[in-house]
């Protein structure tokens, strides 16, 4: 079972290497490390072009896109079984592929998310439980009432890539939530509660900012009228099936 993990960066170089030195340990080497750059300025390319690894595939885009658009050409190079989301500032722990990947065992799972440890910027515990803050549960409608789901902590079978692709054009969510979406959508998504990385919290997390969803900025009114369209596709599409 291949298994292609994927990672957006934008000026990471400070915290990418730690990343990427947990990452590979985990790995064989048939799978891969799929890394797309938004046009980093801080020398984030030239630490990764160090690593001389051919599981790393590297992509530098032309223009910034954004987290969620850069995000999306990131999945869309996929060549695995199993995606592994992964943050470019992150840390994860020993043993996290051989607790997690054997779950997909089960062939009605199509999503597997794990809790983390919240640190700060110098990887110092500041809560002991992802789940404990986001209220993280399985479930359509509660995540998209209030997102439970964490990219950097979840996994699903790359088959679940032709309901995640393309993103919609005014998608009022970030990446990690449609992502969690479209999985328990189309099959089983687990919460396991195994801490299997440390979330660092820092000044230039994404999620600790407004998103850029590729669109103009919205006000809150027009993203709840962007929400409220989308429940009810998601609604028509259910009663469909």
């Amino acid at each position: 079972m291949k298994i292609s993990v994927v990672m957006t960066c934008y000026n990471s170089a400070k915290y990418i290497k730690e990343q990427l030195d947990t990452i590979f340990p985990e790995l064989s080497d048939n799978d891969e490390i799929i890394i797309h750059d938004d046009c980093s300025s801080d020398g984030t390319v030239d630490v990764i072009k160090e690593y001389r690894d051919k599981r790393i595939r590297l992509f530098v885009n032309d223009k910034n896109l954004g987290p969620n658009h850069n995000f999306e050409k990131c999945l869309q190079d996929v060549k695995g079984d199993i995606v592994i989301m992964s943050d470019s500032d992150n840390v994860w722990l020993p043993g996290k592929i051989k607790k997690v990947i054997p779950l997909f065992d089960n062939k009605k799972i199509n999503m597997v998310m794990h809790d983390a440890i919240i640190t700060n910027e110098s990887l110092e515990p500041v809560m002991d439980s992802y789940f404990k803050w986001r209220n993280s549960k399985p479930g359509l409608l509660r995540n998209i009432i209030r997102n439970g789901y964490g990219g950097s902590m979840m996994a699903f079978r790359s088959p679940c890539l032709k309901h995640i692709l393309p993103f919609p054009k005014k998608m009022p969510f970030f990446f990690d939530e449609w992502v969690g979406m479209m999985c328990e959508k189309y099959g089983k998504c687990v919460f396991i509660n195994d801490k299997l990385s440390y979330w660092r919290r820092h000044i230039g997390t994404v999620s600790s900012v407004n998103i850029d969803t590729g669109t103009s900025p919205d006000t809150k009114k027009e993203k709840n009228k962007h929400i409220s369209t989308f429940l009810q596709k998601i609604k028509e599409r259910v009663q469909k099936l």
